[in-house]
């Protein structure tokens, strides 16, 4: 509530957002929950905003809940986002939970990437993602509500010492908060560097086809050290996947695979790694892809699978080729990055593959993730 409020000061001046919408996301695990959505979607309608509540579908899991429910609730998000063309997503993380997140990190490990914790700026499949309040903390944004006269509510899982992050907070020492905060920043520094240098590697090396399909030559990848090669591989596997970076152990799995001569496939994180002798080629996983048949709006454009900006009638629908294939396959195009492309529906029913059409007013480009 405190960043609904915040925005909406932000939106009446002239730099500021020209739409806000509210999403409350309900878990479901607990009793109360759906009153509790119910209050904030009262609360936006005072304010005039337009609000959606989303929902956890499926089996809740017995282990790891608050992992899943993050992933759960961010991918229902930036689902909803990519629905309705909401390029930014806000969320309001503080400076609390970022301590928080340090310190559970610190348990676990010591890398520079864990330790940098929350990001200001991310991206989830395909959305923007600003957490624009990682420096302001729990207790002050509560004392502004209070002077709005805003009501907000506390979940109370917040003190379900089940959890380990309600554990870390009751734990964590009154000054300690803007000492972890310098410690995230100074990993964020160090990720950003390490970064710099992958990318610089990537501008040099990497090949993108229309298709997006990834290729590098092997002998230049492993020649890199090994942190260096982690970080190629990580981008690599984002940008041509799911939109999400992988875990660090499935990437140093993948990364001594690669150093043990393997010629053959993975599947990771949402996309295909094919290791050949001279070349390692990494695109799209079929069979993972979220989108399906969607209409194409007045506008004349929709991105699909956050990998492709298409152009098409509206009216027309945008999916996935699929497998099989809807269409006979290019022999240039790589059986599994061809099932992965963008197929355009047309009123008349004809199909068409969106890359290279060759029909005007139809077309398909790599989305902005591709870029370097």
């Amino acid at each position: 509530m405190a960043l609904l409020r915040l925005v909406l000061d932000w939106q009446k001046q002239d730099a500021g957002p020209r739409d806000v919408h509210a999403l409350t996301f309900d878990h479901g695990l607990r009793a109360e929950s759906g009153a509790e959505a119910a209050q904030v979607k009262s609360w936006c309608e005072q304010l005039q905003v337009p609000h959606e509540t989303l929902s956890w579908q499926g089996v809740k899991p017995s282990n790891g809940v608050q992992a899943k429910a993050r992933v759960a609730r961010y991918d229902a998000m930036a689902d909803w986002c990519r629905a309705h063309q909401v390029p930014v997503l806000l969320t309001g993380h503080t400076a609390d939970d970022q301590a928080e997140t340090v310190v559970m990190r610190k348990q676990r490990t010591r890398s520079d990437r864990s330790l940098a914790a929350i990001w200001p700026e991310n991206e989830w499949r395909g959305v923007k993602l600003l957490r624009p309040l990682l420096a302001q903390r729990r207790a002050d944004l509560q004392d502004y509500l209070k002077q709005k006269a805003q009501g907000f509510l506390d979940d109370p899982s917040n003190e379900d010492k089940r959890f380990e992050r309600v554990r870390v907070r009751k734990a964590l020492a009154a000054g300690s908060v803007n000492a972890l905060q310098v410690e995230a920043a100074q990993a964020q520094g160090r990720v950003l560097d390490l970064d710099a240098k992958v990318l610089a590697w990537l501008t040099a090396c990497l090949d993108v086809d229309s298709f997006a399909v990834m290729r590098v030559s092997r002998a230049s990848l492993l020649s890199e050290p090994a942190v260096m090669q982690v970080g190629i591989l990580r981008w690599m596997l984002r940008v041509a996947g799911d939109g999400l970076y992988p875990e660090p152990a499935p990437l140093q799995s993948l990364q001594a695979w690669l150093q043990g001569g393997q010629t053959s496939r993975r599947s990771v994180n949402g996309a295909i790694m094919s290791a050949r002798r001279h070349v390692v080629e990494v695109m799209r996983e079929p069979g993972r892809i979220r989108d399906r048949f969607a209409e194409v709006a007045e506008s004349g454009s929709i991105t699909f699978d956050g990998r492709f900006e298409v152009v098409a009638p509206a009216g027309a629908k945008v999916g996935p080729m699929g497998v099989p294939p809807l269409l006979k396959r290019w022999k240039d195009v790589p059986a599994f990055a061809f099932s992965a492309l963008p197929c355009v529906k047309l009123p008349d029913g004809q199909l068409v593959c969106a890359v290279k059409s060759g029909i005007e007013g139809i077309s398909a480009t790599l989305c902005e993730r591709f870029r370097l």
